[in-house]
């Protein structure tokens, strides 16, 4: 979950394979405003694909002498 205005965390969520489920509005009250919050999720079925693409995304041989990646994650991801 994440405050729907932070634009960040939810291209994070995107990234990592979580498929938005949905939005409570008004979920809670902070610094003077109602916040609203994305919900997102990774379920069993389609977790199998998203871990092996990321243990290759953070395998050594993914990254050169500088530590560079070499392929993105965006790439390996189903």
């Amino acid at each position: 979950k994440c405050d729907d205005l932070n634009a960040p965390s939810r291209r994070a969520a995107d990234r990592f394979g979580y498929l938005y489920e949905g939005t409570f509005r008004m979920a809670t009250h902070y610094k003077g405003r109602s916040r609203d919050t994305a919900w997102y999720a990774i379920t069993i079925d389609r977790w199998p694909p998203i871990k092996r693409a990321m243990e290759a995304w953070l395998a050594s041989d993914n990254f050169d002498a500088n530590g560079n990646q070499r392929t993105s994650l965006s790439n390996l991801m189903p």
